[in-house]
C-alpha cells in the first residue's frame, strides 16, 4: 500500500514516481478520502473492503482473482 492524498502524504505524481521505481505486480488505485466536511475518512468498496467496529477490513484475494467494484 502506499498511502497518498497529497496533504500529509505523496500527492498523485510522487505516488506514480515511486510506482515507476518499485515496479510492482499489481496496482489497485483506492480513493479512501471523503473531502469536504472530514467526517466520513473511508469509502465502502463493495466487494474489496469493509468497514466494521473501527477496522477495515480487505477481502482475501488469490492471484489472478478479478472482483467488479
Amino acid at each position: 500500500f502506499l498511502s497518498m492524498d497529497g496533504f500529509r502524504t505523496l500527492n498523485e505524481k510522487e505516488a506514480i514516481e515511486v510506482i515507476r521505481e518499485i515496479k510492482p505486480k499489481i496496482v489497485v488505485p483506492i480513493h479512501y478520502k471523503w473531502y469536504g466536511n472530514g467526517e466520513k475518512i473511508v469509502e465502502k468498496v463493495e466487494g474489496l473492503m469493509k468497514y466494521e467496529e473501527g477496522n477495515i477490513l480487505f477481502k482475501k484475494m488469490t492471484y489472478g482473482e478479478v472482483i467488479d467494484v
